[in-house]
Parts: structure tokens; sequence; C-alpha cells
């Protein structure tokens, strides 16, 4: 098989992955659905601070409302997916175009971005695995042998998408500050000496936005990142989780060493651990949560390998193993699309049999894997009306709905009934 054809196979099994997440709207899971929520709510935006690339998720969605006033909670949910399911595939055409001069670091490179923590995209909004899909073209970018005027225009939106992300761009541009000294062996031009000039105030100027303004990492750094290390040792999904990354890698330099079959072998071992993993507990992910901040870890250590092996992986001629890696992703992501569709099914199907209306998540079994605060905005969605018959609450009572008082579905949660476009009459009776 032609490097090309593989590439057109990449491509292909990518958009199909997309297109299921697309399809079984798996994009609103967690985070993601509060935020619709809130621009439903609000006809407007909906960002944390120093985090606007969420804008550029929520234009179609916004913009939809402004066009057309009545739309429907279908038709938003349409919307906002357009954006969020398709960035995997945005960013590999991005790369192919990049690398369209190499075949093997096209497929290489992909594979990487598919695997480097993409699959947590659709699992929890973290604005991070975003600004890492977007490191392996900026990467790419750098390592080549010059770059045209287009190439250089998209290095420098690609500098402010990161920006505009996450916190991490600030390692993100400090890697290819690192990509600039290694590959030029420290004999800096002046374009260079600009270009890592440009990074460093970036990269430093990100970081300040952390304590100058209301960054949401701001306060859970210390105790996440501390919590999450405790977890290392006393919880089974997180040593199951670490074990996955590990054979991850481990299994890329292996094939960096031309060591095929073998790489293979800890392909298959490493589905295995996800799978194990994943069936530990329904709240699997939940407890691996805390460790967000140290997942930059991961692709830099991919980072790391490929750097000192790029002059070996353009001459590789072996191109199944991103291949397997891409129908990985695509068979990881099926898997959470139809588990998570169940889990709504799940709890809609409970409330019918048990004849209510509003129910908390503790009553509900554990095996329905209702573990996050943002699923009750998710199942608000999944009924595909302003009007809901049924709630789901996760840090409050069912007890509590009452006239006068405002609706609280989670802690982050407040506002007054009767300002919203949603409608929760049916649910506030005079008892």
């Amino acid at each position: 098989m032609s490097k090309r054809y593989s590439s057109y196979i990449l491509v292909s099994i990518v958009f199909l992955t997309c297109l299921v997440c697309y399809f079984f709207e798996t994009f609103l899971s967690w985070d993601a659905a509060y935020q619709v929520y809130k621009v439903l709510q609000n006809d407007y935006f909906y960002t944390t601070p120093t985090r606007e690339i969420a804008k550029l998720l929520q234009f179609p969605l916004v913009l939809a409302l402004k066009v057309f006033p009545d739309l429907s909670v279908q038709g938003a949910v349409y919307f906002y997916g357009l954006s969020y399911s398709f960035i995997p595939l945005l960013c590999v055409l991005l790369n192919l175009y990049i690398t369209r001069e190499n075949e093997n670091i096209f497929l290489i490179s992909s594979g990487i971005i598919l695997t480097s923590l993409i699959f947590y995209q659709y699992q929890f909004l973290y604005e991070a695995v975003i600004a890492f899909q977007l490191f392996w073209p900026l990467i790419n970018l750098e390592l080549k042998h010059g770059i045209n005027k287009l190439e250089k225009f998209l290095m420098f939106a690609i500098w402010i998408l990161l920006f505009i992300s996450h916190p991490v761009a600030s390692i993100i541009y400090g890697l290819q500050i690192t990509t600039i000294c290694y590959k030029s062996k420290f004999k800096l031009s002046p374009e260079l000496f600009t270009r890592i000039g440009i990074l460093s105030l970036l990269g430093l100027t990100r970081f300040g936005l952390i304590f100058l303004t209301k960054d949401p990492e701001k306060l859970n750094y210390l105790f996440d990142a501390s919590f999450g290390l405790k977890n290392i040792l006393v919880d089974r999904s997180t040593i199951f989780f670490i074990i996955f990354k590990i054979l991850m890698i481990h299994s890329f330099y292996l094939y960096t060493k031309y060591k095929f079959k073998r790489s293979f072998f800890y392909i298959v071992l490493n589905i295995g651990v996800f799978y194990l993993w994943d069936s530990t507990s329904p709240d699997s992910i939940v407890h691996i949560l805390p460790l967000r901040h140290f997942l930059f870890l991961y692709p830099t250590a991919y980072f790391v390998i490929y750097l000192l092996k790029y002059n070996e992986l353009e001459k590789i001629k072996f191109e199944s193993y991103p291949l397997v890696l891409s129908f990985v992703f695509f068979a990881c992501l099926l898997s959470f699309s139809l588990k998570r569709d169940q889990m709504l099914k799940n709890i809609d199907y409970y409330l019918k049999t048990k004849n209510i209306n509003c129910v908390e998540k503790s009553v509900l079994p554990i095996e329905f894997g209702v573990n996050q605060w943002a699923i009750p905005f998710d199942y608000l969605l999944f009924q595909k009306t302003y009007e809901p018959k049924k709630l789901l609450i996760v840090d409050s009572d069912c007890e509590e709905l009452r006239p006068g008082k405002d609706l609280k579905l989670s802690r982050y949660h407040h506002f007054d009934q009767r300002n919203h476009r949603f409608k929760f009459n049916d649910f506030f009776s005079e008892n």
C-alpha cells in the first residue's frame, strides 16, 4: 500500500470517528453540555477567564441563535457540534498540509495526535487537549526545511490559538523553543532569535495571566495536583490509567527502533489495559480527573522521542502503526459514545419506571455511571425540549423544588427559574 493511500485511510478513519461523535452527540459529555446550556440561557458566549478559544467553538451556535431566535434544542446541539466534534479532523488536515512533502511524518505525527490526550476531548471539556492537538502541526512546521509565507502565517495563527486556549500554552511555547535550539544546534539566525523572543514573551505573559485573572486553574492546581499524586498509590483506576499511558509511549519508542512486532504487541496489550481500566468502575474517569494538570507529560514524552528520532522517522517504511493507532482511536471513541448514550437512556428509563419526574444522583444505581456535576445538563439537552419533563439533580434535593426558590441542578448552577429560556414550571408546585 502506498503511503498516499495510507494517508487517505487515516484521514477517513478520523472523519468517521468525528462523525460518530457528532451523531451520538458525544461532544456534550461533561462540561460541554453546561456550555451549550449557558449559551442558550444567555443567547451569548459563555467562557471562563483566559479561555477565549471557547468563543470560536460556540460561534456557530451563537450566530444561529441570532439568525434563528426560535432555534430548537436539537438544532442548538447540532450547531455546537459542528465546531467541537470535528477539531481532531481539522488538526489532522492541517498536519496533512504542513507535512505534504513527507508522508511518513504525516502518518506518524498524526497517529500521535490521535493518541496523545485526544480521547479525553470527548470525555471532559479541557482546553489543554485542544492545545496539544495544535502542538504537533506547530512542531512539524518548525522542523521543516524552510517555510513559506502561508506557513509562517499558520505558525502565527497557532500561537494565537494556543494563547487563548489554556495555560499549558506556556509549556508548548517552551517546547517549540527547544525544537528551534535542537534543530539549529544553537546556531541561531536573526530570524530564529526573533522567534525565540516572541515565544518567550508569549509564554511568560500566558503564565502570568493565571495569577492576574480569575483563571479557574489558579485555585485548582495545588489541591488537585496533590490529590492526584495521592491517588496514584491508592486508586486502582488511576494505576491502570498510568500503565495505559506508559504502554502507549513504549509502543511508539519500539516503533522508532524498528521493532514493529513488539510495538504491535504493546498496542494490543494497551487496548486490554484500557478496557480493564474503563470497566473497573463506572466513574473511573472521575478518579483521574485531578491528574489532568499532569497530562502535558504524556505528549511531552512523545515529543522527546519524536524530536530525537525525527531524521530516522522521515525514512521509515512501515506505515501500519499509525493506521492501527487511528483505528484504536475510532474503537475507543465509539465505545465511549455508546456508553454515554446508554447512560442517558438508563436515566430516562429509571424515571419512567419509577413514575417520577425528578431524581437525585445518589439514588441512581452506580452502574449507570452518573459521576459528574454537568450530567444534569447533558440529560436536559437529551430531552430535546425547552420544557423538560424530567430532571436529574447532582448536589441538591428534589424536595427543594418549590415556588420562590432558585433552581439548583448542581453546585455550579444557580438561577431564577422565572427568567430563563428553559421552562421548569412543571416542577414547582404549591405543596
